[in-house]
């Protein structure tokens, strides 16, 4: 009921710190309804305590798009659906042509409500 099947799950080590991630790549979530299906899983999954009971930390999610546009559209849908539903997902959103150039550990990744590009994993 509450499982998440991302496409990879990964575990980075930055210092001390250990950085358990859900990795997403995204192609068929384009439109707003199936957006929203696309995001419910881990609504769930973090309305409960599993993520830190699963895992060393809590994981963040990772959504990568084809293009800024669908990104931005994502955030929109993302940030309707963490209120409505009262959950917090640690997200953080990229597209294709901004992980090319900053890479995965760059400053690539967008939270909802913030329109500057950040790290992920710091």
């Amino acid at each position: 009921m509450r499982a998440v099947h991302p496409d990879a799950f990964g575990v980075l080590r930055v210092g001390e710190a250990v950085k358990p991630f859900f990795l997403e790549w995204e192609h068929r979530a384009v439109r707003p309804g199936t957006m929203a299906a696309r995001l419910a899983p881990y609504l769930r999954y973090y309305a409960t305590r599993e993520p830190v009971d699963d895992n060393v930390a809590e994981p963040v999610v990772l959504m990568v798009f084809d293009d800024e546009v669908v990104e931005a559209r994502f955030l929109v849908v993302v940030r309707r659906e963490v209120a409505r539903n009262r959950v917090r997902v640690p997200l953080y959103v990229s597209n294709k042509e901004r992980l090319d150039a900053e890479g995965p550990l760059g400053a690539a990744w967008r939270v909802p409500g913030v329109l500057e590009p950040g790290h992920a994993f710091e």
